[in-house]
């Protein structure tokens, strides 16, 4: 009588994934402020994207965002005059 070997399937994050679709839904989970930074990062981690350090990057974002704002100027609201 033959024997066998038992097989066993196990699904996880080594699976392709859409890539696409995780970095859009952290970007829209962030700007919507549904999400924070890190996990929007954290996703995009998990999803594959070459990321070192969580919150280095986060920082090297949030400095990215503070340059800009200050090259642009103060920003002044705009009343709807309708």
């Amino acid at each position: 009588m033959a024997h066998y070997p038992r097989a066993t399937l196990s699904f996880g994050a080594f699976l392709p994934t859409d890539r696409a679709g995780n970095l859009d839904l952290g970007a829209r989970g962030v700007q919507a402020k549904v999400l924070s930074l890190e996990t929007g990062i954290r996703l995009l981690l998990e999803a594959g994207f070459p990321v070192e350090d969580v919150t280095a990057e986060a920082e090297r974002l949030r400095g990215q965002v503070d340059s800009a704002a200050e090259q642009n100027g103060p920003r002044i609201p705009v009343h709807n005059r309708g």
